[in-house]
This record gives C-alpha cells, sequence and structure tokens, in this order.
C-alpha cells in the first residue's frame, strides 16, 4: 500500500496493489529523507468532519481517521510479488495462522525450524527464506517470503515527498502508510497534541506533520529506518476539497477473498509451496474438493464511520502490537508539541492554488536524530546489561 517505490524490486510500486484503483496514492516515507503530509479527518455520514479523538481508553485516545491493517509486501519468488491485507472480506474472523498470506510464512517457518518438511518440500520452500543482499540497499539482507506486519494509514495531502517538495503537483488523495518505528512515532505525536488540546485533523486549525529519519545501517547496529514526527505548519482544509478527497476506508482498501488471496500468492510462490502449507485449502481453491469457505461463515459488513479501525487504532503511547516482522526498537519520542512559527504553506488548502512549501522543510535533522537514536542505543544496553 503505498508508494511510491520501495520493495524487492527497484522501481515496482508494490505498496499501490494496497488500494483499490482510482481511489488513494499510498505514500511511503523513506530512511534519510523528509515527508511532509496534512493529514485529513473522517468524514460523518453527513459529511462533517470526525475529532481526531472520539473517546478514551484503559490505552489511551481512541482516533478516528486512521485505519490499521495487517498486511504483507512484496512477498514472492516468481516475478508476480504479493503486496495485500491479510484480512480476507469474506472471512474477517480467520486468525493470522489460518490466512493465506501470512499464514504461509508462519506455517513453513515453523515446519523448517522443526525439520518437518518433506525432502521435495524442503528444496521448494526453503529458498524462500534465506537471506540475500537486497538489490535496493546492498547493506540489508531480505527474504523472498515476507511475514504480515501492522501498518497505519493516515489519509491527507502530501505536501513533500522523499525530500521532493512537490509544490502545486502536490498529492490531494494520499494514503500515509506507517509500520516499523514511523508506526509508534506517529502514535506518540498524536497523543502529545492531543494532551495539549491539539486536533491535528481539525479542517480548520489543524496542521501538518513533518516525518524526518535516519536511514537502516547495520554497520552502525541501526538496522530499521528510525522516524520521528513533529507538528509543522497550521493549514485549513476547505470543506469542497474533503468531500472530494477523502474515502471511506472500506471503499479504498483492496480486501480480497480468502480464494482470490490463496490463488495470488499461488501466483507469487508456485502451486506445490502453497500446497505445503495450505494443503486442503488448496485442493479446495483449484477444484478438487468441494469448497467449503463460503459456507463456513457469513460475511461481515465492513461497516461505516468508525468501522474500520481496528483495536491497535487506540495509539496513546502504548506500542502496538508485535510480531516476526516488526522491528525491536521502541518507538521515538518526537519533540515536545509547541505552537509553530507562522505559517508558511499555503492557510487554506483546496481554496486556492497552493504555493510551494517550504524548501527547508525538506532537510532532515540528523543530528537531532543521531541523538535520539544514540537514546534508544543506551536504553536497551541497560535493558540487556546483566545484572
Amino acid at each position: 500500500m503505498a508508494v511510491i517505490k520501495q520493495s524487492t524490486n527497484e522501481g515496482t510500486n508494490y505498496y499501490q496493489d494496497l488500494f483499490k484503483a482510482n481511489t488513494l496514492i499510498g505514500v511511503t516515507p523513506k530512511g534519510g529523507t523528509t515527508t511532509v503530509i496534512r493529514p485529513y479527518p473522517q468524514l460523518a455520514e453527513d459529511g462533517s468532519a470526525v475529532p481526531m479523538v472520539i473517546g478514551m481508553t484503559e490505552d489511551g485516545p481512541d482516533f478516528s481517521g486512521i485505519c490499521i491493517e495487517n498486511v504483507v509486501i512484496g512477498s514472492g519468488t516468481t516475478s508476480s510479488k504479493f503486496t495485500g491485507l491479510c484480512k480476507c472480506i469474506d472471512h474477517p474472523e480467520i486468525k493470522a495462522f489460518d490466512q493465506p498470506a501470512a499464514g504461509a510464512y508462519i506455517r513453513l517457518k515453523s515446519s523448517l525450524d522443526k525439520n518437518k518438511l518433506q525432502p521435495g518440500d524442503h528444496a521448494v520452500v526453503e529458498p524462500a527464506f534465506r537471506e540475500t543482499p537486497s538489490p535496493t540497499n546492498p547493506k540489508m539482507k531480505n527474504k523472498a517470503i515476507s511475514n504480515g506486519r501492522d501498518a497505519l494509514f493516515i489519509q491527507g495531502a502530501v505536501l513533500v515527498h522523499r525530500n521532493q517538495d512537490l509544490g502545486e503537483k502536490f498529492i490531494p488523495n494520499g494514503a500515509l502508510i506507517c509500520t516499523g518505528s514511523l508506526f509508534n512515532a506517529i502514535g506518540t505525536a498524536l497523543s502529545e497534541a492531543h494532551a495539549q488540546g491539539i486536533d491535528v485533523f481539525a479542517p480548520t486549525g489543524g496542521y501538518t506533520l513533518i516525518i524526518e529519519s535516519l536511514p537502516a545501517d547495520p554497520k552502525v547496529g541501526r538496522q530499521t529506518s528510525i522516524f520521528t514526527v513533529r507538528l509543522g505548519d497550521q493549514m485549513d482544509l476547505a470543506d469542497d476539497h474533503l468531500a472530494k478527497y477523502v474515502k471511506p476506508w472500506e471503499d479504498a482498501l483492496n480486501y480480497m477473498t480468502y480464494d482470490d488471496q490463496l490463488k495470488k500468492m499461488v501466483a507469487a510462490f508456485g502451486r506445490q509451496f502453497m500446497t505445503v502449507a495450505f494443503p486442503s485449502e488448496m485442493a479446495i481453491a483449484f477444484g478438487d474438493e468441494p469448497a467449503h469457505h463460503a459456507a463456513a461463515a457469513p460475511q461481515q459488513p465492513l461497516g461505516k464511520v468508525g468501522a474500520m479501525r481496528q483495536p491497535g487504532a487506540v495509539l496513546g503511547g502504548s506500542t502496538p502490537p508485535t510480531g516476526p516482522g516488526r522491528p525491536s526498537l521502541p518507538g521515538l519520542k518526537p519533540a515536545t508539541v509547541a505552537k509553530p512559527a507562522a505559517a508558511t504553506l499555503p492557510r487554506t488548502l483546496g481554496a486556492a492554488k497552493p504555493a510551494a512549501a517550504p524548501a527547508a522543510i525538506a532537510a532532515a535533522a540528523a543530528s537531532d536524530l543521531e541523538a535520539e537514536y544514540n537514546k534508544i542505543l543506551e536504553e536497551q544496553q541497560k535493558q540487556n546489561a546483566p545484572e
């Protein structure tokens, strides 16, 4: 889901497969660059803006306008890589172990680790789990198969993307895709803003979000990119702008049925590979046995306002669900939310042609990020130190 290109094959935009055609343009910030987005509020059925926080829970604020889903990105041993949402639209109750996209990794890794595969099956499955240098970053190593990971989505206008000031060519129907440390940093920044009475998403008086980062560098022990998020300028949103570009998540995200997800995984890994992971399901999907998925449970409607906010959308400073695809580093603490300087971006987006965003925003604050990263390392060293 997301733009522009960050995948196992350079130049291939796998992320856009997460969205239905002609809805949203996925945007993924890249380590070592800066991205600026003006987030949109969620719209109620009458077209009015829903407040950024719609309630409080034991874990913190309950945010509207945010969707959290488990995704698999650029997974496959063939040229037909799988990128998609792990949830099956016809069976949303199915857990990760039984979902084709996420379940293939979970089941086959377990079989490999326990030496339960037959020699012929081992020869087909094992290569997908080998670590090889990334074609886009030789310092990093990738596996052909990817596990599911939590992704947080926010709709908005993308003003600066990976250091590129988009100016009048800003992306009005953007969808920011946050995983790893960016997932945590977004949650912390929004929670701190709410604690100070700031509605970042508000049409009038809302703010841009500035996302800065350090790239992954195994040589210094940084296995993943490190992100920080802070408030930028205030920017208003015209009513007709929101009505034109804000999409209900259920209309924008490209959920698949169970069988379609299974068949797309076959295209990415081959029939024998998926048969090892899902023998009976494969027989059913390819017509060898009577289908039973449709009768297993009635399709559950995805709902309307607020229905797409998964339990993980409660971001109040707590770490999101973790698993084998998530980094071990905790989320960074963004700079204290303060009243920004006089806005240099257009005061109202959508009412007139926007002016170019300031070029200075596109310069990542590397020294500050290094300091934040060093704090994290120090904390980890203290936690790991013998008593």
